[in-house]
C-alpha cells in the first residue's frame, strides 16, 4: 500500500502562497520533512492522467512558492531520471530530460490506444468464417497484452488479478509511469480540486474498482451555501464537485466546525451518502527566517501608521466596506486616521472598487494595495502594523485572523461563519454589514493605542499558536487507521 499526495495545485501556482495553496504547501512540506514515505503526483489536465513527481521536484515547487520570484519557473523531471542540472544553460539538462520523457510517455499512451483502435477496425473487415482461426489467435494475443498492460499500470479489476499474475511479471517496466496507482493504495487530496475536476472521474473509478482510499479536504462550501458571494457559474460546479467527493471519499477533513456543518447541510439536501468527516485546525507557523526584504522595508516606512487587511481582493472579502469607512471619515471632517493597507492579489468582482480607489483623489495615499509579496515581506508588514482587520462576509476558516494573532497583533473580524473560530476568542467581532461600527472601532483603537497594548499583551500571554505539525498529525492519524 502506498500513500499518494496530490501536488497539482502547488505545481500550477506562480504567486506567493495564499489560502488553499498555503495549506497544501505547509502540509506537504512537513510530510517530506518527517520522512513519511509518501509519494507525490500531479494531474495533467490535457492528458487526463496522473504522473509521479519525485521528492526533489516537490521540494523545488515548494521552495519556489515560499521564496517567490515571478521570473522563476518550476523544473520537473521523471522520478527515474538523474538530478543533474547545468545552471549555465538557458534550458537545464533536467528540463530537457523531463520534456523528452514526458513526450515519450504521451507517445506510448496514444500509441496503445491507436493500436487498439486499428486492431478492432481491421477485424470489422475480416470475414468471420475464413479467418476465424487467425482472428481468435490475434484476439487472444491482444487480450494477453492488454491484461499485462492493465496489471502493470495498476488498472486491473479485482477479478482479473488472479488470472494475470504470471503474465504481468513479464511486462517491461517502461510502462510503469503510465498509471501509477495500485490496488489498495491511498490518496491524500489537499488542493483546489475544483480547478481540475476531471480527476474526480479517476478518483471514483479508483475507489469502486480498485479499492483505493481517497482522503479529501473541505475548505468551504460557500459557492453552494452562499452562491451570491461567488461567480455565477461556480455554484453548479461545486455541487457536482461535492457530490463526487461524498461518493468517493473515505474521509473528509473539514477546516472548521462551520465547514463541517455546511457539509452536513449539503448531504441532507442533496441525498449523497454519509461520509466520515472530522474537523482539523489549520496551523499558523510564522516565517522565522533571518532574511530581510529591503524593498518592503522602504514601503513600510512610507506608510506611517497603518491597519492591515491580508486577503485576495474579491467581492466576498468585503474590501468595499473599508473604502466606505475611509470615505465616511473624510465626509465627517476626520483627517487623522490610519492608512488602510490591502495585501493580496486581485480577484473577481472588484473592478469598480479598484477604479474608485485609483480615481478618488480624496483617499489618495490612504488606501494602499500591495500584491506579489513574499513570506519575508509579509512577515515585516504584519509586525509593523497597528492591528489587522478581516471584514469578510463568509469564510471556511480565516487564516489571516490566526496569523495576525501569531504575530501578536489584535484583529477586528466579522462575526459570521468560521471567523470567530479563527480568532480563538482574542479578536473583536463585528457584523460585515455594519459600516458605522467598523468605522468607530477602527478609529477607537487608532486613537487609544494603550487599549491596543492591553490586547496585545493578552494575546502574547495566552494565545497558543496552532502548528502545522499538529495539523499533519491529525490528518495522518486518520489516514493510518
Amino acid at each position: 500500500m502506498t500513500l499518494w499526495v496530490d501536488v497539482t495545485t502547488s505545481l500550477n501556482w506562480n504567486r506567493p502562497a495564499v489560502g488553499v495553496v498555503r495549506v497544501e504547501l505547509e502540509i506537504i512540506s512537513r510530510l517530506i520533512n518527517e520522512k513519511s514515505n509518501a509519494r507525490y503526483f500531479y494531474f495533467n489536465t490535457e492528458l487526463k492522467r496522473c504522473f509521479e513527481l519525485n521528492e526533489e521536484n516537490v521540494r523545488s515547487i515548494l521552495d519556489r512558492i515560499v521564496m517567490w520570484d515571478e521570473n522563476k519557473k518550476s523544473e520537473i523531471h521523471e522520478t527515474n531520471e538523474t538530478n543533474e542540472t547545468n545552471e549555465t544553460n538557458e534550458i537545464s539538462d533536467t528540463g530537457k530530460k523531463f520534456f523528452i520523457n514526458f513526450r515519450k510517455n504521451e507517445a506510448r499512451h496514444y500509441f496503445y490506444h491507436t493500436l487498439r483502435n486499428f486492431y478492432f477496425l481491421s477485424l470489422s473487415f475480416v470475414h468471420l468464417d475464413y479467418h476465424s482461426k487467425i482472428r481468435k489467435s490475434v484476439s487472444n494475443k491482444f487480450n494477453l497484452v492488454k491484461m499485462k498492460l492493465k496489471k502493470s499500470l495498476g488498472y486491473l479489476r479485482k477479478g482479473d488479478d488472479a488470472n494475470a499474475k504470471e503474465d504481468a511479471q513479464c511486462l517491461s517496466p517502461q510502462y510503469n509511469d503510465a498509471l501509477i496507482f495500485k490496488i489498495n493504495d491511498k490518496i491524500l487530496s489537499l488542493g483546489a480540486i475544483w480547478n481540475y475536476p476531471e480527476i474526480n472521474v479517476i478518483f471514483l473509478e479508483l475507489k469502486y474498482k480498485f479499492n483505493v482510499k481517497i482522503y479529501s479536504i473541505s475548505f468551504d462550501l460557500i459557492p453552494i451555501s452562499h452562491g451570491h458571494l461567488c461567480l455565477s457559474n461556480v455554484s453548479d460546479c461545486f455541487k457536482k464537485l461535492y457530490h463526487d467527493i461524498c461518493w468517493y471519499s473515505e474521509h473528509v477533513f473539514c477546516i472548521s466546525k462551520q465547514t463541517e456543518l455546511d457539509l452536513i447541510d449539503f448531504q441532507d439536501v442533496s441525498g449523497v451518502p454519509p461520509v466520515n468527516k472530522s474537523v482539523i485546525t489549520l496551523g499558523c507557523d510564522l516565517y522565522s527566517g533571518l532574511d530581510e526584504d529591503i524593498d518592503i522595508n522602504d514601503v513600510i516606512l512610507s506608510l506611517g501608521s497603518y491597519v492591515l487587511f491580508v486577503s485576495t481582493i474579491e467581492a466576498r472579502k468585503n474590501h468595499h466596506l473599508l473604502y466606505q469607512v475611509v470615505c465616511n471619515w473624510l465626509e465627517n471632517g476626520i483627517t487623522d486616521f490610519p492608512t488602510m493597507v490591502f495585501v493580496g492579489m486581485k480577484g473577481w468582482g472588484v473592478d469598480d472598487l479598484i477604479n474608485n480607489i485609483e480615481a478618488d483623489a480624496r483617499i489618495r495615499g490612504k488606501i494602499i494595495i500591495l500584491n506579489h509579496i513574499s513570506d519575508v515581506g509579509l512577515s515585516s508588514i504584519y509586525k509593523n502594523s497597528l492591528f489587522t482587520v478581516y471584514p469578510s462576509y463568509y469564510e471556511g476558516w480565516g487564516l489571516p485572523i490566526t496569523e495576525s494573532l501569531g504575530y501578536g497583533k489584535f484583529c477586528i473580524s466579522s462575526n459570521t461563519s468560521s471567523m470567530p473560530e479563527a480568532g480563538f476568542g482574542f479578536s473583536e467581532l463585528i457584523s460585515p454589514y455594519d459600516i458605522q461600527k467598523w468605522s468607530d472601532r477602527i478609529l477607537f483603537y487608532y486613537q487609544n493605542q494603550n487599549e491596543l497594548k492591553i490586547k496585545e499583551e493578552k494575546i502574547k500571554q495566552e494565545f497558543l499558536i496552532p502548528t502545522w505539525e499538529k495539523t499533519v498529525k491529525s490528518i495522518m492519524t486518520v489516514v493510518n487507521e
